[in-house]
C-alpha cells in the first residue's frame, strides 16, 4: 500500500461529458487521462478531471469526469504531487465513476460485449492543467451556442 493511498478526499464529483459510439474506429484500445489544477489556483483542494476513452473496431467511448481533491493530511503532496495523485484512492475512485458512466452508455446502445473494462484502473496518463485565455474564437463560438438554442444576443 503506498503512503499516498488516503490522501485525498475525493469531493462533488460531475460527468462533464459522456459519448459513445458505434462506428468504425481503430485497433482495441483504452486509455485513462487525468490531468489536475496547479496548486495555487484553490486553497484548499484541487481540480482532477479523469478522462476514460475506449475503443475496438466497431465501437468507442468517452467519459470525462472532474472532481475536487481535497488533501487529508495523512501524507505529505507537496513533494511530488503527481506521484500522491497517482497512488491516490480518490484516482482509483475517480476511474470507478468513469468506468461506471462508460457502462451506462454503453449499455444504452448495446454495445456492452463490445467493450471489457477492467475493474482496476490502468496506468494513468497525468498532465498539470493548463490555463487558456478566452479568445475571440471562443467568444464566437458560445454566440453561435447561443443562437443555436434560441437565445439571440440582446444589447439593450
Amino acid at each position: 500500500m503506498s503512503r499516498f493511498n488516503k490522501a485525498f478526499i475525493l469531493v462533488d464529483p460531475k460527468v462533464l461529458s459522456v459519448e459513445a459510439h458505434a462506428e468504425r474506429e481503430t485497433d482495441d484500445h483504452l486509455q485513462w487521462h487525468c490531468s489536475y489544477s496547479r496548486g495555487d489556483v484553490l486553497s484548499e483542494a484541487r481540480v482532477v478531471i479523469g478522462t476514460l476513452h475506449g475503443a475496438t473496431k466497431q465501437a468507442g467511448f468517452t467519459v470525462t469526469i472532474g472532481s475536487l481533491f481535497i488533501e487529508t493530511g495523512v501524507a505529505d503532496t507537496a513533494t511530488d504531487y503527481q506521484v500522491a495523485v497517482q497512488e491516490s484512492e480518490a484516482l482509483e475512485t475517480l476511474y470507478d465513476l468513469c468506468r461506471q458512466q462508460a457502462a451506462i452508455v454503453v449499455g444504452m446502445l448495446g454495445l456492452n460485449e463490445k467493450f471489457n473494462v477492467p475493474w482496476k484502473a490502468p496506468e494513468p496518463e497525468l498532465s498539470v492543467l493548463e490555463e487558456r485565455e478566452v479568445g475571440v474564437d471562443d467568444q464566437d463560438d458560445a454566440t453561435e451556442l447561443s443562437n443555436a438554442r434560441g437565445h439571440e444576443n440582446k444589447t439593450d
